[in-house]
């Protein structure tokens, strides 16, 4: 019952562990022969856990992107109120918007991914890849 975000690009697809993004936060990873940066903004709780979702453990709200800007590529890093390039200092949000810095009001292109539980994205496409970190 592990969760899990899924990605799928062509035939490559992947499974990343949920434990590890709220370890780093951030990661990148190669899908389909393209970079995809994946990362997690603590604060969002289950509706699975207990009687009221508002008590539920937190298991974050993800985010999965293509981090090039205007042929630019972009690392990341997690901060407090969510994420920075280090290229350029910008802050960003869960949802891929630029709020300040020189890149505010950029937006990264996103990479469809779902949040799940392993057996149920395993059933489907059994042959993903468990990212390794």
């Amino acid at each position: 019952k592990e969760r899990v975000v899924g990605i799928r690009r062509g035939s490559d697809a992947v499974a990343i562990r949920t434990t590890e993004l709220f370890k780093r936060r951030v990661t990148e990873i190669e899908v389909g022969g393209a970079p995809v940066v994946v990362w997690l903004a603590r604060g969002t709780a289950s509706a699975l856990d207990k009687s009221s979702v508002a008590t539920g453990r937190d298991v974050g709200a993800t985010g999965a992107f293509d981090p090039t800007v205007d042929g630019r590529h972009l690392t990341f890093e997690s901060r407090k109120h969510g994420f920075r390039d280090r290229e350029t200092g910008s802050t960003w949000d869960v949802l891929g918007n630029a709020s300040a810095g020189p890149l505010a009001g950029a937006k990264l292109t996103p990479v469809e991914h779902v949040d799940t539980f392993w057996f149920a994205w395993a059933a489907f496409l059994p042959d993903t890849r468990i990212a390794d970190f």
